[in-house]
């Protein structure tokens, strides 16, 4: 069920009684003193009930006939704006996976994915249903079976989203088509000039609907403490991904007495801003130190030779147009290891694909799509046939990005749905963003000349004519003397290392899990198709932390599990006859590839 905002003047009348009735109480001789305007919100209950299939997602109906009454789900009240509850509710869904044993059951774990705007509630169940494939003869899956044990698992939508009270923008103004491809022409005032004119009407758009100041990370960390009270915990337990980090963060800023165990996983550096430039320049670090090297390493499948430097400068021979759907699909495909090998081939497709273009594509009526793809089925990419096939998949899926980023494409009115509207009014209203019009057009262009593929993923996270934060960041000193455990990977690209690792630096008593030369986006849990050393190190140290036991070192380092080419000519370390922490492995792996996907920013 979808939730909208209630009768402002039904709950302005719910208050008056309810104040009128304390009145009466206080006269009548009951307790003396002021009534807490929170008071209502903190005695309801909760009416946990079966979940419904539709908002679960994909294998939703399985998996609620598997787990039986231990999955549930409700909706919490809560404040729309918590300074002033008198303006009225709001609701924000809830979703929990009881613990397995209620003798040994603890407290609850309170998982966020990140977004923001994303939706904690398939998400969730995704990473739930893969932990419960935990191989209990493993030493790490009896580990992770005891987290299902000692827990009762919990996910939520955030306010704004999924199935809570939902935000959205939307303006009659049509959206101004912006040249985002990789060439100096796309740099010109008018095409910058052009993105502005969007950024303002989707600010514009989202000022329009009253909801909006109350969209932020501080109001969604409330919610959580109360959730944290109903469900009768007297401290908070977290995973968090992503930007899952930066609220999990301004949580414990908030309440930092109430923090238990938390996991920020991939984090956001919390003393910056959550404007995403620092993506750009990881995007291309991850480019030229870690792909265009492994493609190198295999030009038996990659076809692409032996030369890193070539490859790089291949990218300026292509058609702007092609230029630029090869920086979009890259730039997604820079988040998780189970795509490493796409990465070499959809450079390999981009190639290809410059071979069969007639000319260069024009720009003023659509190309003749189906006369490349014709080009395309005749024309073979690599002597390898699975690299092949994934190769030419690749291939369809840059012409797709061409032809839905054409100049000639219809525009549309602007209009954010839910998960759009709740990322953009979360980031403009938990920090400030450049207000400057030329240091905007300036950082631009710097990118552009930074990371030519990747720049434009830095354009859209900026909060221009948004008007100023609606809150106030809480400040890092009551974080430092935290137990909290972060986990990294050298190279991920949503979250910037450097930021993850400045934001490290300044917390005393936290904990982090570091692993080199892995660029996967949400490490936990990590590499699930091997025994390798690389599980047992991630899995086990963040599990056993959640369980109570602290790492002893500041930082455990934990060897990357090899990409997929590279695996191939590498001897395994492992016992023979040595057991997996997963069972149903295929099954396990889609899930977590399921939950991860959803981690994209």
């Amino acid at each position: 069920m979808r939730y909208q905002l209630p009768t402002l003047r039904l709950q302005r009348a719910a208050l008056l009684s309810a104040t009128l009735l304390s009145s009466l109480l206080t006269a009548c001789g009951g307790d003396e003193g002021p009534v807490d305007p929170l008071a209502t919100y903190k005695a309801q209950a909760l009416a946990w009930a079966p979940c419904d299939p539709d908002i679960l997602g994909n294998g939703a109906q399985s998996t609620i006939r598997a787990l039986g009454e231990r999955l549930q789900c409700a909706q919490m009240r809560t404040p729309m704006n918590w300074s002033q509850p008198e303006q009225g509710d709001i609701s924000v869904a809830l979703m929990r996976l009881r613990s397995s044993n209620s003798e040994q059951r603890r407290a609850s774990l309170i998982l966020n994915p990140g977004g923001p705007g994303l939706d904690g509630l398939e998400q969730s169940l995704s990473l739930f249903r893969a932990l419960r494939n935990s191989n209990p003869a493993d030493a790490v899956g009896a580990l992770q079976l005891q987290l299902l044990e000692r827990y009762d698992m919990v996910g939520f939508s955030p306010r704004g989203t999924g199935s809570s009270t939902q935000l959205t923008c939307s303006s009659t103004a049509q959206e101004q088509y912006v040249d985002l491809s990789p060439r100096a022409s796309a740099l010109t005032d008018a095409t910058l000039d052009a993105a502005l004119y969007n950024l303002q009407k989707n600010s514009e758009a989202c000022a329009s609907n009253p909801l909006t100041p109350y969209i932020n990370s501080d109001a969604t960390a409330r919610d959580m403490d109360l959730m944290r009270h109903l469900l009768g915990d007297e401290k908070l337990h977290y995973l968090g991904y992503s930007y899952g980090t930066w609220l999990g963060a301004w949580y414990a800023g908030l309440f930092p007495e109430k923090v238990g165990r938390m996991v920020l996983d991939s984090s956001v550096d919390f003393t910056a801003t959550l404007d995403g430039l620092g993506m750009t320049q990881a995007v291309a670090r991850l480019q030229d130190e870690v792909m265009l090297p492994y493609a190198a390493r295999h030009p038996e499948i990659a076809n692409l030779g032996t030369d890193v430097q070539a490859l790089q400068s291949m990218t300026a021979t292509l058609d702007p147009q092609l230029e630029y759907a090869l920086g979009v699909r890259l730039s997604n495909q820079g988040y998780y290891r189970n795509t490493t090998e796409l990465y070499p081939l959809t450079w390999l497709a981009a190639r290809e694909l410059q071979r069969l273009l007639p000319g260069p594509l024009p720009r003023d009526t659509p190309p003749d799509w189906d006369l490349l793809d014709e080009a395309l089925d005749n024309h073979r990419l690599a002597s390898n046939a699975q690299a092949d096939a994934l190769a030419r998949a690749e291939a369809e899926t840059l012409i797709a990005i061409m032809a839905n980023n054409h100049p000639s494409r219809p525009r549309k009115p602007i209009e954010l749905a839910a998960s759009n509207a709740t990322g953009l009014a979360v980031r403009c209203n938990d920090a400030p963003g450049v207000t400057d019009i030329l240091l905007w057009k300036a950082d631009i262009r710097t990118l552009a000349q930074q990371a030519p593929l990747h720049y434009m993923i830095g354009e859209i996270m900026r909060c221009t004519y948004w008007g100023g934060p609606s809150v106030q960041k809480p400040a890092l000193d009551k974080l430092k003397p935290l137990d909290l455990l972060m986990v990294q990977s050298e190279y991920d690209t949503a979250t910037a290392t450097p930021g993850a690792l400045r934001f490290f630096g300044q917390l005393d008593q936290a904990r982090m899990v570091y692993v080199p030369e892995e660029h996967h986006h949400g490490l936990f849990p990590y590499a699930v198709q091997t025994t390798r050393d690389a599980l047992k190190c991630v899995n086990r140290t963040v599990t056993l932390y959640l369980l109570g036991t602290s790492p002893s070192e500041r930082t455990t380092t934990c060897q990357a599990e090899p990409k997929v080419w590279d695996a191939m000519t590498t001897k395994s370390s492992e016992p023979a006859g040595a057991t997996a922490a997963f069972l149903h492995l295929e099954e396990t792996e889609a899930l977590l590839r399921q939950f991860r996907q959803g981690l994209q920013p």
